[in-house]
């Protein structure tokens, strides 16, 4: 039902414009519409570059994987490596999970590959979500990196996985 929604949305966006656009203006006074405006313009570019380089750096991942699987000889390089690249799309969990199911499917051909795999995919993770997505999104918004991990983990204490989702973006927005 959220697919049809979002496909009549998107056919349909025009439109929705123009009608938003009216009834705040009708609400707001003129400069304070113009203040709402801005702002929504600037959270709307903040979220399409986040969505963007978060899927530069599922990409990485994913190929940095593909590389290190390759280089050791491990076997279904392509369908682990687009799984760990897919799921580090999502925030937290996604990291593990993509660990998780790359270690179980090398679990069954070889126990050492699955040991050597979840070993790298630590390293990997540890440094993208420390060092490289930090850097990558800081740059990015003009935040420093160290407020972009400061963000990721007061956010994620304090609203839990939807902190964590929205922590570089509110980041970004208030810096």
């Amino acid at each position: 039902v959220a697919a049809f929604v979002a496909i009549y949305m998107l056919v349909e966006k025009s439109m929705i414009k123009e009608g938003l656009a009216a009834f705040f203006s009708l609400v707001f006074r003129e400069s304070n519409y113009k203040m709402f405006v801005d702002f929504w313009s600037r959270c709307n570019k903040i979220l399409i570059r986040y969505i963007i380089f978060d899927i530069i750096d599922g990409i990485f991942v994913g190929v940095t994987n593909a590389i290190f699987m390759i280089i050791c000889g491990y076997p279904y390089v392509v369908i682990i490596s687009v799984l760990v690249g897919v799921t580090n799309l999502a925030p937290t969990f996604g990291p593990i999970v993509g660990g998780i199911l790359g270690t179980l499917f090398l679990f069954i051909v070889n126990p050492w590959y699955a040991l050597g795999f979840a070993l790298f995919t630590l390293v990997l993770q540890t440094f993208d979500g420390y060092i490289f997505k930090p850097k990558l999104f800081g740059n990015t918004f003009g935040v420093s990196s160290l407020t972009i991990l400061i963000a990721i983990v007061v956010f994620g204490k304090m609203f839990g996985v939807i902190g964590i989702v929205l922590a570089i973006p509110m980041a970004a927005i208030n810096g």
